[in-house]
């Protein structure tokens, strides 16, 4: 054959996305032409080869509920019959390795390829083996030879093995093998075949766009040899990308699916234009997809979907232009290849109708009612009766499926195919919703219709409920019921004797609540009761929080401040009289999104009676016991919901100023400072001193905050800004941030970097409203980010440091005498002295000063009380001590530790006057992610630069700082490594001599807290 012949042979192939005919296509197929939902769709008729994606399994035996690992399973099977959909539609392959062909077992998926045999449906993806679910089916398109492959990369339970049967499975943790894997199966079918294809089911569900591995994924398959890469499974559309001038088909989204409703209505079919290069072009022809049934879009509309489609091509990089008759196309220009040898063609295949089974399978016979499962009496549910049930488990400690076994007969010949509709309710509907909404079915799981049932027989059905819906974590019993459903309409519903307690785990609960994040609605201040000098009311806490109260307080009745923390009953600065938030493990875990679940569980109502003398009053979720008559108790569904409201109404009736500090370190510091300085003519309100800086904690500060303070200093955390839709920090609503650095910091998963951070820490912008200002350190790392969401956000940038262009400059610190020179705006030059030492604490002082200057009012109180400063302990507190008889000076770093603070404090203590030995104790910097070895390593050079006395490191990760650092070690006198903390402990005392000054710096999880007690002991002075 000449190269000329070679180049006028072409080919069409069409490709479409998921297509489940079982579930609820089963009766749409009898009464609304569902048969004919793919015929309609032109593309399919007018191309050589058609193919989909057949997510389901077509099979009536199999085993129930298979686990697949999930945490509430879908199911999907189709009757024989349903095939003619596919023959109709002329679908003449399919692609089987997905997530469901294995729903029912390898037993229903090897009769599945019986089925597809008898229609004349080819299939890849699957087989009785590894190899054979391998190896590629071949089909003719046009004057081509095709070979398709088909994988999957998301259940892996399905995967065949050498002796099992199952699907194709590449595991999408390493996309990089999956070149390896492939190339020598497609060189080996390129032997038959012009074009090969790999149809790829892959991704999570309900994205828009692929993950860098699905992206790396298709290049190695492009690698191996692929002409196309036909994607699928997250049941939308994403975008074409051409990687090597192939294309790679992300994902085809559904084609014909039996989702009731859906917002994403988008779907198409790919048109691929082949010669014996490849893929020459992808036309997309927009489709419209609902209830089993899509349609082709014209005029508007298809214009309206191409654009949608188009911009996600956009964003892979790909251009996609709009044709006269309404579709997109992209042209590609495949590489040439070799004259490939002449060979048979694959034989032809005549699609025939598959006819539905003659007669039921004996599993969907019974005899008689098991025992326990059998009920007193028959129930008549419309024209059946229902004979016996059973539902399991009978405790549900996960969310997961209920599965309900049940036993029917017909008195008489039905002439209607009636659904079965089991529910299971919960006893607390508000939070737990329904299991089996939306899951009527044919009886026998779809299997045998009630007008093919022998009167008088007793068959056995079998399903699984899922869970509708669970948005709280809440024990509760769910009570089953049953009613039949058709389109004759439903009849009522039958309450049965059959219950399951849901008792979720905590891991379980936490879970839900991980999915289900708690929102604040905040009441109008005008539907309060006004305001008094007290900080709350009765009726304002009623009014509030809209709960009831159990025992009402006397007349006159107030408090003074509100915790959910039993501890804080005992002062800890909160003013009396106390009312107490009473809540539990589960409560927490929902409003702090983390997960508390390796403690004991805990319930502050049982602790509630020993502790009531000590509070005015308390919200409880439940009537408490044990407590005194008039104890006044305000019952509300969550307790620490109710005190997240208060905290709210306090911001929004609050009359002073927010002002909100992060960073990656240096946050206390900067708080305490702004409050002690602050406080010399403001009354000011901060969480800076108990470090509860959380989602929880930023509201419970400002839940004890009265309407008159003029100043709220506030610490936020990350977590605590970055919750769901930032609501938090939304409802803190910061007029002032402050932004101290940016670190690594918080990276366990290792895959960010500290870009990362700045832009969590970014989002602080999210809670200000425009005009506000971001006071930002103008050598901050990833600065252009922190600029540019200002900018976006409408609020003002303030800058402060050492830099020519900073709005508050440091000109001069000298850390002998505390003395600081700094320029404010328009040139105005101020000299102050600051006692906590340090650049780091300089550069803080400059923060506070900006704010000041942003608050108005007098600065020389400002200044005077600025001066009087201390760090807290372990934030560098110096402390003097006497350990064994040796005179120490300690300097405590040992709360935390990050690549910032670490330098910093070792600069500071650099530069720090003392006359004995300088000793540096270091340990681990925790949560840096994959590069914490470099971090530790790149403290090297400082250490050398200051030339301590002796280094003493501590923890695994601080072994990569002591093979930079052992060259320069004389002796053990003056340096040693230890693997954790116990064992720095024992040997230290021979380290230490007398009036030597000594740097503590670690994370706080290392345990430095036990050195530190070690060395001060009971004669510390």
């Amino acid at each position: 054959m000449s190269h000329d012949d070679i180049s006028t042979r072409t080919g069409t192939i069409a490709w479409g996305g998921d297509v489940n005919i079982g579930r609820r296509f089963h009766f749409r197929f009898e009464h609304a032409h569902a048969r004919d939902a793919l015929a309609k769709i032109t593309p399919l008729g007018s191309a050589d080869l058609s193919i989909v994606n057949l997510e389901c399994v077509v099979a009536t035996r199999g085993a129930e509920t298979i686990d697949k690992g999930e945490r509430a399973s879908f199911y999907f099977r189709a009757r024989p019959e349903m095939l003619e959909t596919l023959i109709r539609g002329n679908v003449d392959l399919v692609a089987t390795a997905n997530n469901h062909s294995g729903d029912y077992g390898p037993e229903a998926l090897l009769e599945q390829t019986m089925w597809l045999d008898k229609a004349g449906i080819g299939q890849a993806g699957s087989g009785p083996d590894l190899e054979a679910a391998f190896q590629p089916t071949l089909r003719r398109a046009g004057a081509l030879d095709v070979a398709l492959f088909s994988i999957d990369a998301t259940q892996e339970s399905f995967a065949a093995s050498q002796n099992r049967p199952g699907i194709a499975w590449l595991d999408p943790r390493h996309p990089e093998a999956w070149k390896t894997l492939m190339a020598p199966r497609i060189t080996e079918a390129r032997k038959q075949a012009d074009i090969v294809l790999v149809a790829m089911h892959w991704g999570a569900n309900n994205r828009h766009a692929p993950d860098a591995r699905e992206i790396e994924g298709g290049h190695a398959l492009i690698d191996a040899g692929a002409d196309a890469v036909l994607g699928a499974s997250a049941h939308l559309l994403q975008g074409i990308e051409i990687y090597k001038n192939r294309p790679i088909l992300h994902d085809a989204g559904d084609l014909l699916f039996d989702a009731l409703s859906r917002s994403d209505k988008d779907s198409g079919v790919f048109t691929l234009d082949l010669d014996h290069r490849g893929v020459t072009a992808v036309r997309f022809t927009p489709l419209e997809i609902g209830f089993c049934a899509t349609k082709v879009l014209s005029g508007q509309a298809a214009t309206d979907a191409l654009r949608r489609f188009a911009r996600k091509c956009d964003a892979m990089g790909v251009q996609m232009k709009q044709t006269d008759d309404g579709q997109g196309l992209i042209d590609l220009q495949p590489p040439d290849r070799l004259t490939p040898a002449p060979r048979t063609p694959p034989k032809v295949v005549e699609k025939r109708r598959v006819e539905a089974i003659s007669a039921p399978r004996p599993e969907w016979l019974s005899d008689d009612v098991p025992p326990d499962a059998r009920l007193p009496e028959p129930l008549n549910v419309g024209p059946l009766e229902l004979l016996g049930v059973r539902v399991s488990p009978e405790r549900l400690e996960r969310l997961g499926n209920l599965a309900v076994e049940s036993w029917w007969r017909s008195p008489e010949q039905v002439d209607c195919n009636w659904r079965i509709d089991f529910r299971a309710t919960s006893d607390h509907p508000e939070t737990v919703g329904e299991w089996g909404r939306s899951s009527s079915h044919d009886p026998c799981d779809w299997m045998w219709p009630l007008r093919r049932w022998t009167p008088g027989q007793i068959y056995r059905d079998f399903y699984t409920l899922r869970p509708s819906s669970v948005t709280n974590w809440l024990d509760s019993t769910l009570t089953l019921s049953v009613g039949l459903v058709s389109h004759q309409g439903k009849t009522d519903r039958v309450t049965l004797p059959r219950k399951t307690h849901l008792a979720l785990s905590p891991k379980a609960g936490f879970r839900v609540l991980l999915a289900n994040p708690a929102q604040y609605e905040v009441p109008a201040l005008d539907k309060i009761s006004p305001t008094p000098v007290l900080l709350w009311t009765a009726q304002q806490l009623e009014d509030i929080t809209g709960g009831t109260w159990l025992v009402k307080p006397p007349e006159g009745w107030y408090v003074s401040s509100v915790t959910q923390k039993i501890k804080q009953l005992d002062n800890w600065g909160l003013a009396d009289p106390k009312l107490l938030v009473a809540i539990d493990q589960r409560m927490a875990m929902r409003h702090e999104l983390s997960d508390f679940t390796a403690r004991e569980y805990w319930d502050n109502h049982d602790t509630l009676p020993s502790r009531q003398h000590k509070a005015a009053g308390a919200i409880v979720a439940r009537p408490v016991e044990g407590l005194k008559p008039d104890f006044p108790q305000l019952q509300v569904p969550d307790p620490l919901h109710a005190l997240m409201q208060l905290g709210a109404v306090a911001r929004n009736r609050l009359k002073g100023r927010v002002v909100a500090v992060t960073g990656s370190a240096g946050k206390t510091s900067q708080c305490l400072m702004l409050k002690e300085a602050l406080s010399a003519d403001c009354s000011v309100v901060s969480n800076s001193g108990s470090n509860y800086n959380s989602r929880v904690g930023m509201l419970h500060l400002l839940a004890n905050t009265p309407e008159a303070t003029d100043v709220v200093v506030l610490e936020a955390a990350v977590s605590a800004i970055n919750a769901p839709k930032f609501q938090n920090i939304r409802l803190v609503r910061p007029d002032i941030c402050i932004i101290t650095n940016i670190a690594p910091s918080h990276m366990r998963g290792g895959k960010h970097g500290i870009d990362t951070v700045a832009r969590r820490k970014a989002n602080i912008v999210e809670g200000m409203s425009k005009g506000g200002i971001l006071l930002l350190n103008r050598e901050i790392d990833c600065y252009e980010i922190f600029r540019a969401r200002a900018a976006e956000r409408g609020v003002h940038l303030v800058t402060y440091g050492q830099s020519p262009d900073a709005d508050v400059r440091l000109l001069a610190y000298d850390q002998t005498n505390g003395r600081v020179t700094a320029q404010l705006p328009r040139g105005q030059k101020i000299e102050y002295r600051i006692t906590a030492p340090g650049l780091h604490m300089a550069m803080n002082s400059l923060a506070a000063l900006a704010v000041k200057k942003i608050l108005g009012g007098p600065l020389k109180p400002f200044l005077t009380a600025m001066e009087k400063f201390q760090p807290l302990a372990g934030r560098g507190e110096t402390r003097a001590v006497d350990f064994a008889g040796k005179p120490l000076t300690i300097v405590d770093e040992s709360y935390n530790a990050n690549p910032v603070s670490m330098r910093a404090a070792i600069a500071t203590f650099s530069a720090m006057p003392m006359t004995g030995r300088r000793i540096l104790i270091l340990g681990d910097m925790l949560e840096l992610g994959s590069d914490a070895p470099r971090y530790h390593q790149q403290l090297a050079p400082q250490i050398r630069a200051m030339a301590p006395d002796t280094v003493l490191l501590c923890g695994e990760l601080m072994a990569h700082l002591w093979d930079e650092l052992k060259p320069d070690i004389k002796s053990a006198s003056t340096g040693a490594y230890y693997r954790n903390a116990p064992s720095l402990l024992k040997d230290i005392n021979r380290h230490l001599l007398p009036g030597d000054t000594i740097l503590l710096k670690a994370s706080n999880s290392i345990g430095f807290g036990k050195i530190l007690d070690h060395l001060s002991g009971p004669t510390a002075v």
